[in-house]
């Protein structure tokens, strides 16, 4: 199915010898490459976060959960046309979206590559296919590699990888995406400007996104240090990433079944809230606040997750979570109200005026926004170098 190792030797040598490149050194991955490219942006306004599928449903007899994507007319034609009818897959609990231990995983590219490079079942259980996946064990070591079957998703110009097994419950799993797969012209994949700083040794001042990428730099390294010793060297690799598995989230299930009125329950009112009007236009108003929100919890009672073991610790059964809301100003919108709302959980950022860009644009299509639990995971300004890693572990791959 893909090339022989020989031609990645072939290839690595060549750039050795053209670009003067070598794996050691702190210019991993700096070789030039014109091929399609993995894509990896995190530059604000351009990365955007995942779509909540979940709120706009439609049934679909063909469906394996009688659900399809149905966005009716809020978002642009493009999006619509592109999204418009996939069919929903449940994971083993009960979940459409999320890092769930079903989940498929998409990796973005910018154009068409050769299926026939992709890595084969019996090949992804080798530390030499084109991509590999593995749970992070404590300590970083790589734990053993997840069977999965890769396909060219046209769709949504990705590759998709689907796991062979479940993906192990509360566990950190890596994705390494080597340069061997190829485009049509048999020119390998390419990494990303922002991604070729991630793989840099060393911080780099003269990028122009260095304050940006920077901390993201420092939590990779980890991740890279155990691609390292499955003995993949950085200069091999296009794109990589982690995410991390979660057992049932009770206030989810609890909020689906307010929602449903499927039994009596109690809102989760927030324990403090500010409510202001908003200096952008396309915003009537801003507000956000705390909530006391359980934690998560299994059969085991309640966790979370140990910062210096990786591994699920007793923690107290609520917490106090940020969230931010806003409102569409109906002058500004082409829309009326009422207006549908995007429920995002687990925010990407430690303040909510990272979230306002993406808050603007869905108000522009009529769709008011709520984030909650907005410093807990995802980027943040107060965590130490030595947790990085840990602190930025949903904000690398929103999408996986």
């Amino acid at each position: 199915m893909r090339r022989a190792a020989a031609c990645t030797t072939l290839v690595l040598l060549l750039l050795a010898g053209c670009f003067g490149w070598s794996p050691g050194d702190g210019s991993d991955g700096e070789a030039e490459c014109s091929g399609v490219e993995a894509v990896f942006d995190m530059t604000p306004g351009v990365n955007w976060l995942p779509f909540p599928f979940d709120y706009f449903t439609a049934p679909d007899p063909l469906s394996p959960v009688g659900l399809k994507l149905a966005l009716g007319d809020y978002p642009p034609p493009m999006i619509r046309s592109t999204l418009e009818g996939l069919p929903f897959l449940k994971d083993a609990l009960d979940r459409l979206q999320g890092f769930g231990v079903h989940s498929r995983i998409l990796i973005p590219v910018s154009g068409d590559l050769d299926p026939s490079s992709l890595p084969a079942l019996d090949e992804t259980l080798d530390e030499k296919s084109p991509i590999v996946v593995f749970p992070l064990a404590p300590n970083n070591e790589p734990g053993p590699l997840v069977p999965f079957t890769a396909s060219i998703n046209h769709t949504l110009k990705s590759i998709e990888l689907k796991p062979l097994i479940s993906w192990p419950h509360r566990a950190t799993l890596v994705v390494a995406v080597k340069r061997d797969l190829y485009d049509w012209s048999s020119r390998p994949l390419c990494p990303s400007d922002q991604f070729t700083y991630m793989l840099k040794r060393k911080a780099d001042r003269s990028h122009p996104h260095y304050e940006l990428l920077e901390p993201m730099r420092i939590a990779y390294q980890p991740i890279l240090e155990s691609i390292e010793k499955l003995g993949i060297e950085r200069g091999e690799l296009a794109v990589a990433f982690w995410f991390t598995t979660q057992a049932p989230t009770k206030v989810l299930h609890d909020a689906r079944r307010y929602l449903d009125a499927r039994e009596e329950a109690a809102p989760p009112f927030p324990t403090d809230m500010v409510v202001e009007e908003s200096p952008y236009p396309e915003l009537a108003l801003i507000g956000y606040g705390h909530l006391d929100m359980p934690n998560f919890r299994d059969a085991d009672g309640v966790f979370r997750i140990d910062p210096t073991t990786g591994m699920p610790a007793p923690v107290a059964p609520d917490e106090s979570v940020e969230f931010m809301f806003t409102m569409p100003d109906p002058s500004e919108s082409d829309y009326p109200p009422p207006y549908p709302v995007v429920i995002y959980i687990h925010g990407t950022a430690n303040h909510k005026e990272s979230l306002e860009p993406l808050a603007r644009r869905l108000a522009r299509w009529g769709i008011a926004f709520f984030a909650v639990d907005l410093s807990c995971h995802g980027a943040r300004s107060d965590c130490p170098p030595e947790l990085a890693w840990l602190c930025y572990f949903n904000f690398t791959k929103p999408l996986a």
